[in-house]
């Protein structure tokens, strides 16, 4: 097997920051790093004969010599099985391969429903992968794995990094790390993924965040791209803060969100769900000043939103009956109202 990429790069900073990773307390008893391999993501597609492929980076380094060099490879697999997929690692890997670093795992979009459970049931039972390892997908993940890091020679961890700055800057954020999506397949059958795309430049791929990507059942249902993300955040409870932008009747605005917060209720004596959304503005940095004019869009796009997903999507992908306290409650609700309370912050 050939290996697809190699990348080395002599830095410190990146070796700590490998040791204060999740995990690393381990790593002053393991093997000597001549002898391992550290995974830092694993990727996932169908394969040929309808097998399942396995791609994983790894991370190669060494201290102590006379420069201190970090490597990032890649190795792939096939089988019926992870298991039997990381057994079959081309190249003939003779080094232990250990997943205590494991930041990252993606879905290729290609993948059975079988398949996807068979990765979920892998990764959730490997002791050595965190519950908190993030979750994300591409059309091909083996691919987007195999693009140019930016920020460090660890694709996977630039890749993490990006989603953290869409944290801050988009307030997009997702229950994505591996508990919170086990949690949404075993209780509403649905999560939602960020979703990379890859092009290539210069003969290098590159990615991008196209926006989030929502799975039924194990299966990819519906793209979205970043402004309907922030939609679906803001209607999920999982936003946080941050500038998004959105347009409604001509109009493009852009909120720059200091605070938010929902709450999901049934008024008392009725069939209906209602969907509270509060936001605190920072007012610096808002140039719209009539809050009243942004509430009245905000509802309006958010309620068209709301109307195109539950259309496309079979399941509670906004997870609404267990935040309204109805997990248990049958029947269904004639009516889903979608109020915002927006303000500014004082000066």
């Amino acid at each position: 097997m050939n290996v697809t990429k190699i990348k080395n790069v002599f830095v410190m900073p990146l070796v700590l920051l490998i040791f204060v990773l999740p995990g690393c307390r381990n790593i002053t008893q393991a093997r000597e790093p001549e002898q391992e391999y550290l995974a830092a993501a694993m990727g996932f597609d169908r394969g040929e004969d309808d097998l399942l492929e396995v791609t994983l980076e790894v991370i190669v380094f060494s201290v102590g010599e006379a420069e201190n060099s970090i490597e990032s490879r890649l190795f792939t697999g096939t089988g019926h099985t992870v298991k039997e997929a990381v057994g079959n690692l081309s190249g003939g890997v003779a080094k232990t391969v250990l997943f205590s670093h494991c930041a990252l795992l993606v879905l290729g979009e290609n993948l059975s429903a079988g398949q996807v459970d068979e990765v979920f049931r892998f990764c959730t039972t490997e002791r050595n992968i965190s519950i908190s390892t993030v979750v994300a997908t591409a059309p091909d993940a083996g691919e987007l794995l195999s693009c140019e890091s930016i920020s460090t020679p660890i694709t996977a961890y630039d890749i993490t990094g990006v989603l953290q700055q869409k944290r801050r800057d988009w307030g997009i954020s997702l229950a994505n790390r591996l508990h919170e999506v086990e949690a949404g397949r075993l209780n509403t059958k649905s999560f939602a993924l960020p979703y990379f795309t890859v092009e290539k430049k210069d003969e290098k791929n590159s990615y991008s965040l196209h926006g989030v990507r929502i799975y039924e059942k194990d299966l990819p249902s519906l793209t979205l791209d970043l402004t309907g993300s922030a939609f679906y955040s803001l209607l999920s409870g999982s936003f946080k803060s941050g500038s998004f932008y959105f347009e409604a009747d001509g109009t493009v605005y852009q909120p720059e969100v200091r605070h938010y917060s929902s709450k999901v209720r049934t008024p008392a004596g009725t069939n209906e769900i209602e969907i509270n959304i509060r936001l605190i503005l920072e007012k610096e940095r808002y140039s719209m000043t009539d809050t009243d004019a942004l509430k009245t869009a905000l509802e309006k796009a958010a309620d068209d939103f709301f109307n195109t997903v539950t259309a496309a999507c079979r399941t509670d992908v906004f997870n609404i009956r267990k935040r309204a306290g109805l997990d248990d409650v049958p029947g269904e609700f004639s009516n889903v109202k979608i109020r915002f309370d927006v303000k500014e912050r004082p000066g």
